[in-house]
């Protein structure tokens, strides 16, 4: 009995002794990988873009403008593009004019947008995944505009428009319909620099054809 206790107990000092250095080469083996984060590639991509939309320019008191749209936007990555659109605008008065006349008042003579060429440099930092209603797969992105261009004003009854130069800053989503169509949802605030600095806000829905896209 005393040997076998004996060798007992020198067999729990052996393992006592060598259980840090197994320790040590268990946490050397373990090697460390920092933060994992599962990202996956945007599996809709542009590369040249068309896009036919309808512009409304809701700011002005005395008359609403909705304007076709058309634009082009080549898509150097999948974060930078350039945009180029352009627009013309249909003008319907709200009958606030004639509100003031009626009241004795004669309200200063204002101007309309009729037609604005705009150039944008688009950054979209933001690709978006999702579920709709839990039974489909929702893309999309969100991105941000900053450029400018010139708007054509007209005088209130007359044929007779000025340019002015006007830079832009605006906001967008766009949702994937395919990877060829797409939904847009534009804002752009622009500031025509002219005697007043007048503002003019422009949102716009459209519907784009994506070609040439990388794979």
């Amino acid at each position: 009995m005393p040997n076998a206790r004996s060798a007992g107990l020198g067999l729990l000092a052996i393992c006592c002794a060598l259980a840090p250095s197994l320790a040590a080469r268990a946490d050397d083996e373990v090697e460390d990988y920092g933060q994992v984060a599962a990202i996956q590639n945007r599996e809709y991509r542009m590369g040249q873009e068309l896009e036919l939309a309808v512009a409304l320019l809701p700011e002005d008191a005395f008359y609403k403008g909705v304007a076709p749209e058309l634009s082009y936007t080549f898509h150097f990555t999948d974060s930078w593009s350039f945009e180029a659109r352009g627009a013309y605008s249909v003008d319907f008065d709200t009958g606030l004019k004639q509100q003031l006349l009626e009241l004795g008042t004669q309200p200063t003579a204002f101007q309309e947008t009729r037609l604005f060429i705009t150039g944008d440099v688009v950054w979209s930092p933001i690709y978006i995944k999702g579920t709709l209603t839990n039974r489909s797969v929702m893309h999309g992105e969100i991105y941000f505009a900053l450029g400018g261009g010139a708007f054509e004003e007209v005088a209130t009854g007359s044929n007779l428009g000025n340019f002015y130069p006007a830079p832009n800053l605006g906001v967008g989503i766009r949702f994937f319909l395919s990877k060829i169509w797409s939904l847009r949802l534009d804002v752009r605030d622009n500031v025509l620099i002219d005697q007043n600095f007048d503002n003019v806000l422009d949102a716009s829905l459209g519907i784009s054809v994506n070609f040439f896209a990388p794979e």
